[in-house]
């Protein structure tokens, strides 16, 4: 999904601007800002997701553990 600068965001969250990769965090209900580094009014969201979800080797050895 992306997110657009001027829209409201949906939740709190850290969006990435979709030219630069950078960062930019927001909180539920607020506009959300362009890009602070590049000036980019288009983020991707729901990247993080991916990034916090362990590989599937570590999640067998918590199955295996349990």
């Amino acid at each position: 999904m992306s997110a657009k600068a001027g829209e409201v965001s949906r939740e709190t969250t850290v969006y990435r601007c979709e030219c630069c990769h950078h960062r930019v965090a927001t909180r539920a209900g607020a506009l959300i800002s362009e890009c602070e580094k590049c000036g980019s009014p288009s983020f991707k969201t729901g990247w993080n997701i991916w990034a916090a979800r362990p590989s599937r080797s570590e999640a067998d050895a918590v199955v295996v553990r349990a």
